[in-house]
């Protein structure tokens, strides 16, 4: 069993089941990869305020104390839902959180451009885009992907 909360700690559940499993080269050569991408990557040092979508109907945001939330840090962003975990919000609350940018996942909840042009109306300025929500809540071998689309989300 494995609760995930960081990037550290995917890293060192890749190890331990490599080595439970007696896969302990390809463990290795999965964090060696992981470690690679994630040296190309150059983080932004603007960081933008990030609010990340998970559920539509209702409106349910990632805050902190998750894998997701301390993967958008590693991408380049800040999240600036304070709240602990998931949280359903209203428009209302999401306006008062300033968001520079609002992503959309595709998981759990599929969102697609319908979604996006409905958020429009209540944030015209706001710059909204749906990403794929493997590369921020998936940990394991799925991280080897996660830093290069992470560059291409700028």
């Amino acid at each position: 069993m494995s609760d995930i909360g960081m990037f550290e700690e995917a890293l060192e559940m890749i190890f331990e089941v490599s080595r439970f499993t007696n896969s302990r080269e390809k463990g290795i050569e999965i964090l060696k990869t992981i470690s690679k991408a994630k040296d190309a990557f150059k983080q932004p040092i603007d960081l933008k305020k990030v609010v990340y979508f998970i559920w539509n109907d209702p409106y349910m945001v990632v805050g902190k104390n998750t894998f997701i939330d301390d993967m958008l840090y590693h991408a380049g962003y800040i999240n600036v839902v304070m709240a602990d975990r998931y949280l359903e919000l209203k428009v209302e609350g999401l306006k008062a959180l300033e968001p520079e940018i609002i992503l959309l996942s595709t998981e759990p909840f599929p969102f697609n451009k319908k979604h996006v042009q409905e958020l429009k109306k209540h944030f015209p300025e706001v710059e909204i885009k749906i990403v794929d929500g493997e590369m921020f809540s998936w940990y394991g071998s799925k991280l080897t992907k996660a830093f290069p689309y992470f560059a291409s989300l700028y």
